[in-house]
Protein backbone atom coordinates (compact mmCIF):
# COMPACT_ATOMS: atom_id res chain seq x y z
CA UNK A 1 0.00 0.00 0.00
CA UNK A 2 2.03 3.29 -1.38
CA UNK A 3 -0.14 5.90 0.20
CA UNK A 4 -0.46 9.93 -0.80
CA UNK A 5 -1.88 11.80 1.60
CA UNK A 6 -2.11 16.00 0.06
CA UNK A 7 -3.39 19.45 1.24
CA UNK A 8 -4.67 22.04 -0.71
CA UNK A 9 -3.63 25.82 0.01
CA UNK A 10 -6.10 26.30 -2.88
CA UNK A 11 -5.92 24.63 -5.91
CA UNK A 12 -7.01 23.18 -9.27
CA UNK A 13 -5.67 19.81 -10.11
CA UNK A 14 -5.36 17.90 -12.91
CA UNK A 15 -5.04 14.01 -12.63
CA UNK A 16 -4.45 11.85 -15.57
CA UNK A 17 -4.50 8.47 -14.77
CA UNK A 18 -4.60 4.63 -16.61
CA UNK A 19 -5.80 2.06 -15.21
CA UNK A 20 -4.21 -0.53 -17.45
CA UNK A 21 -0.43 -0.17 -17.62
CA UNK A 22 1.07 3.02 -18.41
CA UNK A 23 2.47 6.24 -17.26
CA UNK A 24 3.23 9.32 -16.48
CA UNK A 25 5.39 11.87 -16.51
CA UNK A 26 11.49 14.14 -18.60
CA UNK A 27 16.53 14.52 -20.26
CA UNK A 28 17.98 16.71 -17.44
CA UNK A 29 18.98 15.96 -14.22
CA UNK A 30 16.64 15.47 -10.68
CA UNK A 31 17.03 18.48 -8.75
CA UNK A 32 16.19 18.92 -5.00
CA UNK A 33 15.52 22.87 -4.75
CA UNK A 34 16.82 24.51 -1.53
CA UNK A 35 13.69 25.80 -0.51
CA UNK A 36 10.12 25.41 -1.29
CA UNK A 37 7.62 28.33 -0.92
CA UNK A 38 9.14 30.01 1.98
CA UNK A 39 6.14 32.32 2.32
CA UNK A 40 4.69 29.46 2.74
CA UNK A 41 6.29 27.88 5.89
CA UNK A 42 3.79 29.32 8.52
CA UNK A 43 0.81 26.99 7.34
CA UNK A 44 3.19 23.75 5.94
CA UNK A 45 5.78 21.92 7.57
CA UNK A 46 9.67 22.77 6.66
CA UNK A 47 10.06 20.18 3.47
CA UNK A 48 12.57 18.23 4.62
CA UNK A 49 12.43 14.61 2.48
CA UNK A 50 12.07 16.23 -0.78
CA UNK A 51 10.64 14.30 -3.99
CA UNK A 52 13.00 14.14 -6.36
CA UNK A 53 12.61 16.85 -9.50
CA UNK A 54 13.36 17.26 -13.04
CA UNK A 55 13.90 21.30 -14.32
CA UNK A 56 12.78 20.69 -17.35
CA UNK A 57 11.02 17.90 -19.14
CA UNK A 58 12.75 14.76 -19.37
CA UNK A 59 12.61 12.34 -23.08
CA UNK A 60 9.98 9.71 -23.61
CA UNK A 61 12.98 6.82 -23.29
CA UNK A 62 13.92 8.40 -20.00
CA UNK A 63 10.33 8.76 -18.49
CA UNK A 64 9.65 5.07 -19.58
CA UNK A 65 13.22 3.83 -17.95
CA UNK A 66 12.68 5.39 -14.74
CA UNK A 67 8.83 4.06 -14.43
CA UNK A 68 9.92 0.45 -15.50
CA UNK A 69 11.80 0.42 -12.28
CA UNK A 70 11.02 -2.01 -9.62
CA UNK A 71 11.79 0.17 -7.48
CA UNK A 72 10.71 3.59 -9.18
CA UNK A 73 9.69 6.32 -6.90
CA UNK A 74 7.75 9.75 -7.40
CA UNK A 75 9.07 12.28 -9.01
CA UNK A 76 8.34 15.90 -10.22
CA UNK A 77 8.85 17.07 -14.00
CA UNK A 78 8.74 20.72 -14.25
CA UNK A 79 8.21 22.99 -17.48
CA UNK A 80 6.56 20.76 -19.56
CA UNK A 81 2.87 22.67 -19.16
CA UNK A 82 3.70 25.86 -18.56
CA UNK A 83 2.50 26.28 -22.17
CA UNK A 84 -0.82 25.28 -21.41
CA UNK A 85 -3.47 28.63 -21.41
CA UNK A 86 -5.06 27.57 -18.30
CA UNK A 87 -1.45 27.55 -16.48
CA UNK A 88 -0.46 30.62 -17.48
CA UNK A 89 -1.17 33.78 -15.22
CA UNK A 90 -1.91 36.06 -17.63
CA UNK A 91 -3.82 34.84 -20.29
CA UNK A 92 -7.68 35.24 -20.74
CA UNK A 93 -8.42 31.72 -20.40
CA UNK A 94 -6.34 31.12 -16.65
CA UNK A 95 -7.99 29.17 -14.48
CA UNK A 96 -6.89 30.95 -11.97
CA UNK A 97 -9.92 33.16 -12.90
CA UNK A 98 -13.14 31.83 -11.15
CA UNK A 99 -15.21 34.08 -13.73
CA UNK A 100 -13.46 32.71 -16.50
CA UNK A 101 -14.30 28.87 -15.01
CA UNK A 102 -17.87 30.24 -14.14
CA UNK A 103 -18.62 31.26 -17.89
CA UNK A 104 -16.96 28.27 -19.37
CA UNK A 105 -18.78 25.64 -17.29
CA UNK A 106 -21.46 27.38 -16.75
CA UNK A 107 -23.41 28.79 -13.74
CA UNK A 108 -26.43 26.40 -13.66
CA UNK A 109 -24.08 23.04 -14.53
CA UNK A 110 -24.47 20.50 -11.46
CA UNK A 111 -21.24 19.23 -10.57
CA UNK A 112 -20.98 16.83 -7.30
CA UNK A 113 -19.14 18.09 -4.14
CA UNK A 114 -17.71 16.94 -1.15
CA UNK A 115 -18.55 18.42 2.28
CA UNK A 116 -15.89 17.94 5.00
CA UNK A 117 -12.07 18.79 4.98
CA UNK A 118 -11.82 14.55 4.46
CA UNK A 119 -13.61 11.60 2.76
CA UNK A 120 -12.19 10.09 5.56
CA UNK A 121 -14.10 12.08 8.50
CA UNK A 122 -17.19 10.39 9.96
CA UNK A 123 -19.20 13.70 8.66
CA UNK A 124 -18.09 13.89 5.67
CA UNK A 125 -20.65 14.11 2.66
CA UNK A 126 -22.26 14.40 -0.81
CA UNK A 127 -24.54 16.66 -2.25
CA UNK A 128 -25.84 18.10 -6.02
CA UNK A 129 -24.78 21.69 -6.47
CA UNK A 130 -24.58 24.37 -9.36
CA UNK A 131 -20.74 25.15 -10.37
CA UNK A 132 -22.08 28.93 -9.56
CA UNK A 133 -22.61 28.96 -6.51
CA UNK A 134 -19.94 26.11 -5.28
CA UNK A 135 -17.90 28.98 -6.12
CA UNK A 136 -19.41 31.70 -4.52
CA UNK A 137 -20.15 29.74 -1.59
CA UNK A 138 -16.76 27.56 -0.93
CA UNK A 139 -13.77 29.21 -3.06
CA UNK A 140 -14.75 32.82 -2.78
CA UNK A 141 -17.13 32.62 0.34
CA UNK A 142 -14.91 30.43 2.62
CA UNK A 143 -18.21 28.71 3.91
CA UNK A 144 -18.04 26.04 6.28
CA UNK A 145 -17.73 23.12 6.39
CA UNK A 146 -15.31 22.97 3.75
CA UNK A 147 -15.99 21.02 0.28
CA UNK A 148 -14.26 20.35 -2.59
CA UNK A 149 -15.31 19.32 -6.02
CA UNK A 150 -12.54 15.98 -6.14
CA UNK A 151 -11.97 13.28 -8.79
CA UNK A 152 -14.67 14.71 -11.24
CA UNK A 153 -14.69 14.55 -15.23
CA UNK A 154 -15.32 18.10 -15.75
CA UNK A 155 -14.03 18.33 -19.12
CA UNK A 156 -16.25 15.78 -20.38
CA UNK A 157 -19.01 18.50 -19.52
CA UNK A 158 -17.18 21.50 -20.59
CA UNK A 159 -15.53 20.75 -24.46
CA UNK A 160 -14.58 24.54 -24.35
CA UNK A 161 -12.45 24.45 -21.14
CA UNK A 162 -10.26 20.88 -22.73
CA UNK A 163 -9.35 23.80 -25.01
CA UNK A 164 -7.47 24.98 -21.85
CA UNK A 165 -4.82 21.90 -21.56
CA UNK A 166 -3.36 19.19 -23.18
CA UNK A 167 -2.38 15.46 -22.36
CA UNK A 168 1.22 15.26 -21.64
CA UNK A 169 2.56 13.00 -24.21
CA UNK A 170 3.84 11.03 -21.15
CA UNK A 171 0.50 9.78 -20.82
CA UNK A 172 0.61 8.39 -24.18
CA UNK A 173 3.48 5.60 -23.41
CA UNK A 174 2.82 2.20 -23.40
CA UNK A 175 5.41 0.41 -21.05
CA UNK A 176 5.00 -2.98 -22.85
CA UNK A 177 5.25 -1.86 -26.36
CA UNK A 178 7.47 1.86 -25.87
CA UNK A 179 10.36 -0.39 -27.95
CA UNK A 180 8.29 -2.28 -29.96
CA UNK A 181 9.29 -1.58 -33.46
CA UNK A 182 5.57 -1.08 -34.88
CA UNK A 183 4.22 2.04 -34.99
CA UNK A 184 2.77 3.88 -31.44
CA UNK A 185 -1.05 3.49 -31.33
CA UNK A 186 -2.95 5.85 -29.01
CA UNK A 187 -7.06 5.70 -28.67
CA UNK A 188 -6.91 9.44 -28.65
CA UNK A 189 -6.09 9.06 -32.59
CA UNK A 190 -6.96 5.69 -33.44
CA UNK A 191 -5.97 4.17 -37.00
CA UNK A 192 -8.69 2.32 -38.05
CA UNK A 193 -6.39 0.46 -40.40
CA UNK A 194 -4.35 -0.94 -37.47
CA UNK A 195 -6.12 -4.02 -36.15
CA UNK A 196 -4.95 -7.90 -35.36
CA UNK A 197 -2.63 -8.97 -33.93
CA UNK A 198 -0.23 -6.09 -33.85
CA UNK A 199 -2.88 -4.11 -31.60
CA UNK A 200 -4.78 -5.76 -28.89
CA UNK A 201 -7.14 -3.57 -27.07
CA UNK A 202 -7.94 -5.89 -24.56
CA UNK A 203 -4.58 -6.47 -23.57
CA UNK A 204 -3.37 -2.40 -23.77
CA UNK A 205 -0.62 -3.74 -25.66
CA UNK A 206 -0.50 -0.73 -28.11
CA UNK A 207 -1.21 2.69 -26.83
CA UNK A 208 -3.10 4.18 -23.90
CA UNK A 209 -6.70 2.60 -23.97
CA UNK A 210 -8.20 3.59 -20.40
CA UNK A 211 -6.88 7.50 -20.35
CA UNK A 212 -8.91 9.03 -17.58
CA UNK A 213 -8.98 12.51 -17.04
CA UNK A 214 -10.37 14.30 -13.67
CA UNK A 215 -10.41 17.80 -11.74
CA UNK A 216 -9.76 18.52 -8.00
CA UNK A 217 -10.63 22.13 -7.90
CA UNK A 218 -10.51 23.64 -3.99
CA UNK A 219 -10.47 26.14 -1.16
CA UNK A 220 -7.75 25.82 0.85
CA UNK A 221 -7.53 23.63 3.87
CA UNK A 222 -9.35 20.61 2.30
CA UNK A 223 -7.24 17.13 2.29
CA UNK A 224 -6.92 13.79 0.62
CA UNK A 225 -6.59 11.05 3.00
CA UNK A 226 -2.97 9.00 2.79
CA UNK A 227 -4.70 6.32 0.11
CA UNK A 228 -3.31 4.58 -2.63
CA UNK A 229 -4.49 3.75 -6.51
CA UNK A 230 -4.11 1.01 -8.11
CA UNK A 231 -2.76 2.29 -11.44
CA UNK A 232 0.14 4.86 -12.79
CA UNK A 233 -1.17 8.45 -11.93
CA UNK A 234 0.25 11.97 -13.12
CA UNK A 235 -0.95 14.63 -11.21
CA UNK A 236 -0.44 18.75 -13.02
CA UNK A 237 -0.73 21.60 -11.14
CA UNK A 238 -3.01 24.37 -12.53
CA UNK A 239 -3.41 26.40 -10.10
CA UNK A 240 -2.68 27.30 -6.96
CA UNK A 241 -0.28 25.14 -4.25
CA UNK A 242 -0.95 21.67 -2.88
CA UNK A 243 1.61 19.86 -0.28
CA UNK A 244 1.46 15.87 -0.92
CA UNK A 245 3.13 13.23 1.46
CA UNK A 246 4.34 10.36 -0.58
CA UNK A 247 4.46 6.54 1.39
CA UNK A 248 6.03 3.15 -0.49
CA UNK A 249 4.02 0.20 -0.40
CA UNK A 250 6.95 -1.50 1.05
CA UNK A 251 5.39 0.37 4.41
CA UNK A 252 1.68 -0.90 4.60
CA UNK A 253 1.32 -2.56 7.86
CA UNK A 254 2.77 1.02 9.43
CA UNK A 255 -0.06 3.11 7.77
CA UNK A 256 -2.47 1.34 9.19
CA UNK A 257 -5.06 0.79 6.16
CA UNK A 258 -9.04 0.25 7.14
CA UNK A 259 -10.09 -3.48 7.11
CA UNK A 260 -10.02 -5.30 3.32
CA UNK A 261 -13.94 -5.46 3.46
CA UNK A 262 -14.59 -1.82 4.09
CA UNK A 263 -15.51 0.68 1.98
CA UNK A 264 -11.71 2.67 2.51
CA UNK A 265 -9.79 -0.23 2.47
CA UNK A 266 -7.47 1.87 -0.04
CA UNK A 267 -7.30 4.55 2.76
CA UNK A 268 -5.38 5.12 5.82
CA UNK A 269 -6.90 5.47 9.55
CA UNK A 270 -3.90 7.90 10.29
CA UNK A 271 -4.56 11.45 10.19
CA UNK A 272 -0.69 12.32 8.27
CA UNK A 273 -0.42 15.83 9.27
CA UNK A 274 -1.27 15.05 12.75
CA UNK A 275 -0.47 11.34 13.80
CA UNK A 276 -1.42 9.71 17.03
CA UNK A 277 1.61 8.25 18.05
CA UNK A 278 -0.42 6.56 20.74
CA UNK A 279 -2.93 5.36 18.58
CA UNK A 280 -0.64 3.99 15.39
CA UNK A 281 2.71 3.98 17.16
CA UNK A 282 4.38 2.64 13.94
CA UNK A 283 3.34 5.41 11.57
CA UNK A 284 5.91 7.57 13.43
CA UNK A 285 8.95 6.13 11.89
CA UNK A 286 7.85 5.42 8.36
CA UNK A 287 9.88 7.08 5.53
CA UNK A 288 8.20 9.45 3.28
CA UNK A 289 8.89 11.66 0.53
CA UNK A 290 6.85 15.18 0.68
CA UNK A 291 6.48 18.39 -1.68
CA UNK A 292 4.76 21.60 -2.02
CA UNK A 293 2.86 21.46 -6.03
CA UNK A 294 3.00 24.60 -7.55
CA UNK A 295 1.69 25.95 -11.14
CA UNK A 296 3.46 23.67 -13.77
CA UNK A 297 4.43 20.74 -11.74
CA UNK A 298 3.78 17.45 -12.88
CA UNK A 299 3.85 14.80 -10.22
CA UNK A 300 4.83 11.35 -11.22
CA UNK A 301 3.08 8.62 -8.27
CA UNK A 302 3.84 5.47 -9.11
CA UNK A 303 1.23 2.37 -8.83
CA UNK A 304 -0.25 1.72 -5.40
CA UNK A 305 1.73 4.29 -4.08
Amino acid sequence: MESCFSKEIHNIFLHFHNSDTFNSKRSSSPTTPSHELQSLSTKYPTITRHVKRFSEPISLVKFKKLIDNPDCEPFIIQNSINHWPSVQPDSPNSWSNVEYLRNTVGQYRLVPIEIGSSYSDSEWSQKLLYFGEYIDDYIIGNKKPTAYLAQYDLLNQSTKLELDLGVPDYCLVDSKCFSSPQPHYSTLNPDPARTGSDCNHNSNCCGNTKLIKNIWFGPKNVTSPLHFDSFHNLYAMVSGHKYVKLVSHKYTDKVYPFPPDSLLSNTSQVDAEFPDPVKFPEFVSVPYFESILSPGDLLYIPVSY
